[in-house]
């Protein structure tokens, strides 16, 4: 009887993305978002873009303050912050084809639903700064 139940148990769906393809429309997994990555990829190393970013971040990290802190529990820049980021937009000003992401964190006191909210503003309040 548990010789049954465990090869039963074994034939269920799982969550291997290529076995689940068998039960879902054909082609459901052909493009799984990241398409034409690799050949990007290959395009900006042999143009010499690929180095070009990731020597432009060095020395972004280099010159500059990569990190704004905020009061506890709060989103509001303070003077210390506010002068990090009018560096950041001095350096940034000087290469408009780079991109550049903001991320906004927490520490760990809170729920997770709170921080994730507390962290979202504290990334808009430097996104809103430093596009004013």
């Amino acid at each position: 009887m548990s010789v049954s139940l465990t090869a039963l148990a074994a034939c269920a769906p799982s969550s291997d993305p290529v076995y689940t393809q068998f039960y879902r429309e054909a082609g459901a997994l052909a493009d799984t978002g990241s398409f034409g990555n690799s050949n990007l990829n290959n395009q900006l190393v042999q143009t010499g873009e690929r180095q070009y970013t990731f020597d432009l971040a060095n020395r972004f990290a280099n010159e500059v303050l990569t990190t704004v802190n905020f009061a506890f529990n709060s989103a509001a820049l303070d003077a210390g912050a506010r002068d990090t980021l009018n560096e950041q937009a001095k350096w940034i000003r000087q290469f408009p084809e780079v991109h550049f992401r903001v991320y906004g964190h927490t520490d760990s006191v809170g729920g997770s639903g709170y921080n994730k909210g507390l962290g979202k503003q504290r990334a808009n309040a430097v996104v809103h700064y430093l596009t004013t």
